[in-house]
């Protein structure tokens, strides 16, 4: 149901459409309250984008629990309340919160666990971030966008990368940044006569190739990566192949110096040996009487 720049009373609720899963209301200007969206338990996509809100309130969305796109585009909205939006909004995938001209100091945070994002137009500059880089890109699962689909955002598990593999592996196939999915899972289909077969066959080739070219950069990155680190292993260990002479004759000296001390206090002690164990006579002269002889 879309009734975007419809001069809607302020305070319509839409809690009677309890099968609606898509709602625009962007520039409508409504006062949300926890009316609105009462008992709509199938909405999946609602839309409040330019409708001068200065206030991001997930509490009033607490019956949409069932809600996994949400757009707070063009408002005046502050700040977000990230804890507050996982506890009212548990199946929450998308949150679009461009042109608020915000500054939350959560942002490297919560972007490290993004899927997609999309930074046009980037008003704030946050494609200079080191996050946005293509080089940092490639080695994510992270995909550009232009447009947002249901059928794209189905709910996954979190840090349960076996599990996610087994049970989405068209979500995994399709993001063609993933350097490890579009290597291994994205091979070509043959070729048939319909047209519509051959445009579905060019699209695997088109992504494959995209994985190459991913695969190689990165392994180019690699490869200078440990030629940087081998360079520097063989520059610490050149010194100390090439000894110096001084350092050479020092040893040969020390070496020597220990062999003859070594002899020497062997030949002391056994002279002082035999001279305790021996008898040693004294010249005694026999015209003495009384001359004694010491043994």
């Amino acid at each position: 149901l879309s009734l975007g720049s419809n001069p809607l009373d302020p305070n319509t609720s839409f809690s009677s459409l309890t099968s609606l899963e898509e709602l625009m209301l962007q520039s409508t200007f409504l006062n949300l309250t926890e009316n609105t969206f009462a008992d709509m338990k199938q909405l999946k996509i609602l839309d409040l984008s330019y409708n001068n809100l200065t206030e991001a309130n997930f509490r009033i969305l607490g019956s949409v629990s069932s809600l996994q796109v949400l757009s707070y585009v063009g408002n005046q909205i502050a700040s977000f309340n990230y804890i507050e939006a996982r506890e009212y909004l548990p199946r929450l995938r998308v949150l679009e919160i461009c042109k608020n001209g915000w500054n939350n100091t959560y942002f490297e945070t919560n972007i490290l666990r993004m899927r997609r994002f999309q930074l046009s137009p980037d008003v704030h500059g946050f494609s200079s971030h080191f996050l946005f880089r293509d080089d940092y890109i490639r080695m994510c699962s992270e995909k550009l966008i232009d447009d947002y689909n249901y059928e794209d955002y189905v709910e996954q598990p979190i840090d349960v990368e076996d599990e996610i593999r087994a049970s989405y592996p068209k979500e995994l196939t399709t993001t063609s940044t993933s350097t490890t999915t579009t290597t291994t899972t994205t091979t070509p289909a043959p070729t048939t006569t319909t047209k519509a077969a051959t445009t579905t066959t060019e699209r695997p080739a088109t992504a494959k190739a995209t994985g190459e070219r991913t695969t190689e950069k990165t392994m180019h990155h690699v490869l200078e990566h440990n030629t940087d680190i081998g360079q520097r292993k063989v520059t610490a260990i050149e010194p100390t192949k090439a000894a110096s002479p001084w350092f050479i004759t020092f040893q040969v000296l020390v070496y020597v110096l220990s062999v003859v001390g070594l002899g020497t206090l062997v030949f002391v002690a056994y002279r002082w040996r035999r001279r305790q164990l021996g008898a040693r006579p004294l010249a005694v002269s026999t015209e003495t009487a009384d001359s004694v002889r010491l043994i």
